[in-house]
């Protein structure tokens, strides 16, 4: 299924079996290459790491050391600092930054999953 095809199934109101939701979750893991690491800052931002990219490195190096990292390094605050014109809804960060890796996706999440790393990544796809 291409990527237009999962956004257009993805929106759909209808029930969703475990093994769609799982799908859609890999495939935006893949359209966004996301890595396994998950960042968590003090400053409460919790998001997935790009996949073989430095700050996935850097945790992986740091493991055990000390489980949140600064937030003068958090992807989030520093993209929410650096575009403010560049709107999402504060809902969606802290929504998606509470449940990533915690629980069983719902379609509920996958959407705005999607939303906040459409926004935080897309400096990558410009």
């Amino acid at each position: 299924m291409s990527i237009e095809g999962f956004l257009i199934n993805m929106f759909l109101n209808r029930l969703y079996c475990l093994d769609e939701l799982i799908s859609y979750d890999k495939q935006i893991h893949e359209k966004y290459r996301l890595g396994n690491i998950i960042a968590s800052h003090d400053c409460g931002h919790r998001y997935r790491t790009k996949q073989g990219g430095i700050k996935e490195a850097t945790i992986l190096h740091n493991k055990g050391q000390n489980e949140k990292i600064s937030n003068k390094t958090c992807s989030v605050c520093f993209k929410i600092r650096a575009n403010a014109n560049e709107n999402i809804d504060e809902d969606i960060i802290e929504y998606v930054c509470k449940h990533e890796g915690t629980e069983t996706p719902t379609i509920e999440f996958l959407k705005n999953k999607n939303l906040f790393y459409q926004w935080l990544y897309k400096h990558l796809f410009v």
